[in-house]
């Protein structure tokens, strides 16, 4: 298995070999451009939802809010219907925090975060108040960084130790018709998906399996 940091260690060790006197960069969180992301969210090749992030970048802090919007009907029936709301917080690109609240088809869910003098506190719908590891990052996907794991579960809070395996370059639609090539990593475990980041880190697509053995797959607007 090849871990995201252990191909960022290599580029890094390149870099220093054919340029010693350059300084040390510092590693910036990956803002999209507009400071916005939306996705059309596919169910076997239909649109059922949209997932956007806006961010509110500042000089020291960053804030993440994400909006997941899905529904499924046959006809005038409704079939499914799933609405997520979250906000992450970074403070001088630590992670500090993280809320959200949830309706799964009817079940309320919801997930908070907070960074304390005790560590990163964490309490979910299905978990009792627990500390998380120090490195611990929600599943909100947008950084690639999450990857490193361990991760906390953005719908209940269950913290999340998911195999990722590095899958190498593809070339993606995004909904404006285009291909782009992207960097692919599959996860397998307690979170099975997969997930593909732009040549500038920017979250580009993501792919899984619904419920229903449904293929769902997102592409960027």
């Amino acid at each position: 298995m090849i871990r995201r940091r252990d191909l960022l260690a290599a580029t890094a060790t390149s870099l220093a070999a054919t340029s010693l006197a350059a300084p040390a960069a510092r590693a910036l969180l990956p803002v999209a451009r507009g400071n916005y992301l939306r996705f059309r969210i596919l169910r076997e090749g239909r649109q059922i939802g949209t997932h956007d992030l806006s961010f509110a970048p500042e000089p020291h802090r960053l804030v993440v809010r994400i909006a997941i919007r899905i529904h499924l009907v046959l006809g005038p029936l409704p079939l499914f219907s799933y609405r997520h709301d979250g906000v992450e917080s970074w403070l001088d690109e630590r992670f500090v925090g993280f809320h959200s609240r949830t309706e799964d088809n009817g079940r309320r869910l919801h997930t908070w975060v907070r960074r304390t003098g005790e560590g990163l506190v964490v309490q979910g719908s299905t978990q009792p108040r627990y500390i998380a590891p120090a490195d611990a990052l929600p599943t909100t996907y947008w950084n690639s960084a999450f990857l490193d794991g361990p991760m906390i579960d953005s719908q209940s809070g269950r913290l999340l130790h998911p195999h990722v395996h590095y899958a190498g370059t593809d070339e993606i639609w995004v909904a404006k018709g285009l291909r782009v090539a992207a960097e692919h990593y599959r996860l397998t475990g307690d979170l099975r998906l997969g997930i593909w980041y732009d040549p500038d880190r920017i979250w580009i697509g993501l792919a899984f399996k619904g419920s229903d053995g449904s293929r769902i797959t997102y592409e960027r607007l």
